[in-house]
């Protein structure tokens, strides 16, 4: 699984593989904002979406800047548990210099809210951010 932005693939496909326990107070029915960045979070946008997870499956995924909707998720988009159980895995395995999970506690717990990553190897530097979390109704 990958996503395109502006031509480039996104870390995103290296994320959702593996399987981590995830350490957070996850729900099956909720959306979420992800937002990709090459450099440090907030440089330089590589996309947005607002994502819809339904029984800890995607439901709907909307772009939400212009770089997003020139480069659409392929073959479908992470939830929010298949990124952060990625980044676990990513980071046991040691493949980057640094990665650090942030999280945030809220009015619906305790869950990721962003992940950074630096190679300096490979010269390559990435953030993700998840925001905007709402659980959904229980008639969705």
């Amino acid at each position: 699984m990958a996503v395109t932005a502006g031509g480039v693939s996104a870390l995103v496909a290296l994320l959702v593989s593996g399987c981590v326990a995830a350490t957070w107070d996850e729900i099956e029915d909720y959306s979420f904002t992800l937002r990709l960045y090459d450099g440090k979070c907030g440089e330089k946008p590589r996309g947005a979406w607002r994502l819809t997870v339904v029984g800890d499956e995607i439901a709907g995924v909307v772009a939400l800047d212009e770089v997003a909707r020139k480069g659409p998720f392929i073959e479908g988009a992470p939830t929010l548990k298949e990124l952060y159980e990625g980044a676990l895995r990513i980071k046991k395995d040691g493949a980057y210099d640094i990665l650090r999970i942030d999280y945030e506690t809220g009015p619906h717990g305790r869950r990721p809210a962003g992940v950074y990553f630096l190679s300096r190897d490979r010269g390559e530097e990435l953030c993700e951010t998840y925001t905007d979390y709402q659980p959904l109704p229980m008639w969705y």
